[in-house]
């Protein structure tokens, strides 16, 4: 059967409560759903909202799904039974980790169980040195007679982390080698494959994560994708990874740690498409939802990437991530008191059930979104229009009441001061992402989405002193536009460690040959042409002596002794923005850690934003007017309010106004003004 030119591209977000589609037409029109998850078949809500937006799957050319199913399998502990085979004498590399503590002065705080419990951790004999050399030959002897005893004891999958594997990979190969003969079928997760950087522990546990969730993973994209066959999609589905990118299924169920951070990814892609489609290459995203809120950062159309992060504590993955800080501020973060008589918000959260107390469920805590209501910035009528029940305002006063009363605020105060300290803390985490990453926030735009987006963005903006804030067309769903924004993306690495004076152009360059021609073997297999790759080249580079080092760009016709000694330059530029200072000439050598290729499959059908572009009208008139409440002064303030559907391509909104619109709220205070560009983004000028 003959393909048609244009079809439909699918963009699935699972979340724990709700799962989001966007769906992009063959005449480039967008449809966007949320139906309820449905934990643990998670595939279920999926089908359900393919049906609810009648989408022939037959006609589909992309389907990006990002997924949590990674992430609940290590956070709930709910992953296969694994063992490790390790390196004799590194048997605690695991249980020791870096010695640190979530809390230092907390003498009755326990670690969290390992992923891998210490009687499933195996010690082999072999030795390499920091060179790879061979100290002790890997015993095969014992190997075979350690092979037996993960056998009998039932394991599903194996995690192998030698010692300098990175630089000899030979004997994990040969253990994987007689591994996968005496066991066929099990899951095997090799260190020096996934993971091929020094950095003992960090590399075992990422080996661990990547064997714990693996036939998690696979036996979740084998279900997913026979049910989707069955229903006559002919397509690769593709699963987003933590690094903002995706991968067909094969390579997702063969690299399973890559897709824990899958759900924070999306949005960080979508803030980064958005910002670039209105014209400002610098952004800081933030999505700020029931319960948290996640702020990352696009510099010069790059995202921030990190490879240095846990998922939980004691459980690092080093593989390349979006970087992005979560903090604990959402719709239903509770209002509460401390035991030094100070208003506090969060990071406790009221959840779904029972919500907040104007849910009417039985809640009776004070939540942001009670003191959003109070404010007059909720509209209670149009919540009981989109989901069945109304916010019930008597009920959020009463819970406020309760927390003023303690600090001797009245109602609207204490609303007020609710909303005050969300604030203080959103822009906190801001600041981290940008200031104290040693960029200047008034150069970037910020681009804000989530449930709550839209009514704090403009009090967050004025507060940084950004000149523009963007407000997508879809911000309760935007996550799962970002899914159809991204390409193919593989993260290879090889270890180097070799000092500034010991660097070898020759060397370096056969390392990035070597990486370019594995990168185009990878895409290859997967049916991309040479005119859809893109290979970006980088390294770790670092002061010798420190354990984190700073991935810098690296071009392929730099590798010379002239162009090393720009990256060096590049390294210290770098350093000095993120550091504040230089270590003294002489006192420190420039270490190259890892040399880095990202390789990239371009997809043809990634969605544009022209796909949200309303139709041109004339200045819309406001549905109705209600008292709002204004902090810095102003006070109640008798308030236009809009429906965002209702808004042509070029209209303008002057403040005060709320825009409403299904997934969200925008507040628009006195003397500001928004105006609808030709994406249906709202852009908000601040001067």
């Amino acid at each position: 059967m003959r393909e048609k030119a244009n079809m439909y591209r699918v963009g699935i977000d699972i979340g724990g409560t709700f799962t989001d589609f966007v769906v992009i037409t063959p005449d480039n029109r967008y449809l966007v759903s949320k139906v309820p998850s449905t934990p643990p078949n998670f595939g279920d809500a999926i089908f359900e909202g393919l049906e609810k937006l009648r989408v022939p799957l037959e006609e589909t050319s992309l389907l990006v799904h990002g997924t949590t199913v990674a992430t609940n399998c290590i956070l709930e502990r709910k992953g296969a039974k694994t063992a490790l085979i390790t390196t004799k004498g590194f048997r605690d590399v695991i249980a020791l980790g870096r010695g640190s503590r979530r809390n230092n002065f907390n003498f009755w705080w326990h670690p969290p169980e390992p992923l891998v419990r210490r009687s499933h951790v195996f010690e082999v004999k072999e030795r390499l040195d920091y060179r790879g050399k061979v100290l002790t030959p890997l015993d095969e002897e014992e190997l075979s007679g350690l092979i037996e005893q993960v056998r009998s004891m039932g394991f599903e999958a194996v995690a192998i982390s030698y010692l300098f594997s990175p630089i000899n990979p030979a004997h994990e190969a040969k253990t994987q080698e007689q591994l996968a003969a005496a066991m066929p079928g099990i899951y095997i997760s090799t260190a020096s494959e996934i993971n091929p950087e020094i950095l003992e522990y960090e590399r075992a546990s990422t080996a661990v994560a990547n064997a714990y969730v693996g036939p998690v993973l696979k036996a979740y994209i084998d279900r997913l994708s026979e049910q989707l066959r069955a229903r006559n999609f002919r397509r690769e589905m593709l699963i987003v990874t933590s690094a903002g990118g995706v991968l067909p299924t094969p390579a997702a169920a063969k690299l399973p740690a890559a897709t824990v951070l899958s759900g924070l990814a999306g949005g960080v892609a979508a803030g980064r498409a958005i910002s670039l489609e209105c014209g400002y290459p610098n952004c800081v995203s933030f999505d700020i939802g029931g319960t948290s809120t996640d702020v990352s950062l696009v510099h010069q159309g790059n995202i921030r990437m990190t490879t240095s992060w846990e998922l939980a504590f004691g459980i690092p993955i080093r593989l390349p991530a979006v970087d992005v800080h979560t903090i604990g501020a959402g719709g239903g973060s509770i209002a509460w008191v401390d035991a030094g008589g100070a208003l506090r918000v969060g990071p406790q959260s009221a959840g779904a059930v029972p919500g907040p107390a104007s849910y009417g469920q039985g809640g009776r805590d004070a939540t942001l979104t009670d003191a959003h209501l109070v404010l007059g910035r909720l509209n209670s009528a149009r919540w009981e229009a989109l989901y069945g029940r109304p916010l019930e305002k008597g009920l959020a006063e009463e819970a406020i009441h309760r927390v003023g009363a303690k600090v001797g605020l009245d109602i609207i105060d204490c609303a007020a001061g609710i909303v005050s300290i969300a604030n203080s803390q959103l822009l906190a985490a801001i600041r981290l992402m940008s200031i104290e990453r040693g960029y200047n926030p008034r150069e970037f735009a910020l681009v804000a989405f989530g449930g709550a987006g839209g009514l704090h963005a403009v009090d967050l903006g004025r507060a940084l002193g950004a000149s523009t804030v963007l407000i997508p067309p879809v911000p309760g769903v935007t996550s799962a536009l970002g899914l159809l924004t991204v390409d193919i993306r593989h993260d290879l690495a090889r270890a180097l460690l070799i000092t500034e004076k010991e660097l070898d152009p020759a060397r370096l360059r056969e390392t990035y040959y070597q990486l370019i021609e594995e990168g185009n073997a990878l895409l290859e297999s997967e049916g991309v042409p040479p005119e859809q790759r893109e290979i970006q080249l980088f390294a770790d580079v670092r002061y010798f002596g420190r354990s984190n080092s700073l991935m810098i760009p690296v071009s392929e016709a730099s590798i010379t002794k002239e162009g090393i000694a720009g990256l060096i330059a590049t390294f210290n530029a770098t350093f000095k923005r993120e550091f504040g200072y230089l270590m003294p000439e002489g006192v420190s050598e420039i270490e190259i850690v890892n040399a880095r290729a990202v390789v990239i499959g371009k997809i043809k059908e990634k969605a544009q934003l022209s796909a949200f572009a309303p139709r041109l009208a004339a200045p819309p008139r406001p549905v109705d007017q209600r008292a709002v409440y204004f902090a810095n002064g102003v006070g109640w303030v008798k308030t236009n309010i809009y429906r965002r559907e209702d808004l042509g391509q070029g209209v303008v909104v002057n403040g005060p106004a709320i825009i409403e619109q299904p997934d969200t709220t925008t507040v628009l205070p006195p003397g500001v003004g928004a105006r609808v560009d030709q994406t249906g983004t709202l852009t908000v000028s601040l001067g």
